[in-house]
């Protein structure tokens, strides 16, 4: 019998989804809210202002010699425009990103965003398609220190059947990745290491055990094709399980746990660990609360790593504090941990250590603090510090830094 694809499975899927939620009464119907802050005629309309950051970099290129301090100032407007015709309703997103130091002409970028989205639902049952492009001049994850220009072009749906107490989810989605500018780091080519096109298939069944635990199992498929080195086109898949709480006066949040594997597509490299997202958030009154955040799993590599495989695991620990000082004001403090290994060697080009292969083991550390203020509503102004420091098998990438700032979201 011949194989079908990810998108033609899960069309079946979809329309088995439909064909039994015809069968099923429809639930109640839930409360509207308001989707924009102005109507305008049939649409509702919704003007933001971002200020990402504002403030002083103490290493702005990260590096372990020779650091460069600068101030820096991100941010933008956003427009977003809804036209609610139920069961449809439609909505279309624009943001503008810009990103600015004093010093530092060669970091300062424009981009943005732009978003469409479809969403239907009618009864038990909720569909959405989406289409996304977006610009950024940004470090991509904890592997690269250098900032590089990408464009992003993301095509996902997503159906969802609620039958009583069990809840049906299917995801399948398609990514253009590119960097437009040639953008060699420590002598790997990132442009073509990292430009790709991939598709991935997800679905997971939920059961609501009580009013605020579920439990669910899940899994999905990953297909990345890069564009200039077929050699490292792999698949990685992956199966969980979990629970979930949902609480706003006790332990809310999520426990995902399982197996993710990664296997070579033009080789017999093959690379299997266990997966873990825990993302916890314990209420200890109605003003102060507790976030803890794990996770480990196998990512996508920058570099050529030996055997062939561009695998990464990478673990993370978190924690958060918070609390509400006045209705006005609040205080968080926040720590975390960051590992990256490769299985295999990969070579650097290091500024001062001169050329080095070995296995990348990176341990970074992270401290910070933040004061929020609410002066009015849809207004909140953020000072916030952090301070930066990582270890590294590779001498060059030890780094420490120093940032401070200020946030502010704002939505008139």
């Amino acid at each position: 019998m011949k194989a079908r694809s990810p998108v033609a499975l899960a069309g079946l899927l979809a329309l088995g989804v439909v064909a039994a939620a015809a069968e099923e009464p429809a639930p109640p119907r839930e409360p509207t809210r308001r989707p924009g802050r102005i109507a305008v005629g049939p649409f509702y309309v919704t003007a933001r202002l971002y200020v990402e950051s504002l403030g002083f970099d103490s290493n702005v290129f990260q590096t372990a010699t020779q650091r460069q301090a600068d101030f820096v100032a991100a941010g933008g407007p956003g427009l977003e425009i809804v036209l609610p015709a139920r069961p449809l309703t439609v909505s279309a997103e624009g943001r503008l990103h810009s990103l600015y130091f004093v010093r530092s002409r060669g970091q300062r970028r424009m981009g943005g965003t732009v978003r469409g989205r479809l969403e239907w639902g009618a009864g038990r049952v909720r569909a959405s398609l989406e289409e996304v492009y977006e610009q950024r001049f940004e470090r991509l994850g904890y592997e690269l220190d250098a900032r590089v220009l990408r464009e992003t072009r993301t095509t996902r749906g997503q159906v969802q059947l609620r039958l009583g107490r069990w809840r049906v989810q299917t995801t399948v989605a398609g990514e253009r990745f590119r960097l437009p500018d040639a953008h060699t780091y420590l002598g790997t080519d990132l442009r073509r290491t990292l430009s790709r096109n991939s598709r991935r298939l997800a679905g997971e069944l939920r059961l609501r055990l009580s009013a605020k635990t579920s439990v669910l199992v899940g899994g999905d498929r990953l297909d990345p094709r890069f564009i200039f080195a077929s050699q490292r086109d792999f698949t990685s898949t992956r199966a969980y399980g979990g629970l979930v709480l949902d609480s706003e006066t006790r332990l809310a949040g999520r426990v995902r746990g399982g197996a993710v594997r990664s296997a070579q597509i033009e080789g017999s490299e093959r690379q299997a660990t266990w997966y873990a997202d825990v993302d916890l958030t314990w209420h200890f009154g109605p003003r102060t609360r507790a976030r803890a955040r794990l996770g480990r799993d196998l990512l996508l590599s920058a570099f050529d790593v030996a055997g062939g495989l561009p695998a990464l695991l990478q673990t993370e620990q978190r924690g958060r504090i918070e609390r509400d000082v006045t209705p006005l004001l609040d205080l968080g403090l926040w720590a975390a941990r960051v590992g990256l290994t490769t299985r295999g060697a990969v070579t650097l080009d290091q500024p001062q250590a001169g050329t080095q292969r070995s296995r990348r083991a990176d341990t970074l550390w992270q401290v910070g603090a933040e004061l929020g203020f609410r002066p009015r509503d849809g207004l909140r102004v953020a000072l916030n510090g952090g301070i930066t420091s990582r270890r590294s098998s590779f001498a060059d990438l030890g780094i420490e830094g120093l940032l401070l700032g200020v946030a502010v979201t704002f939505v008139p």
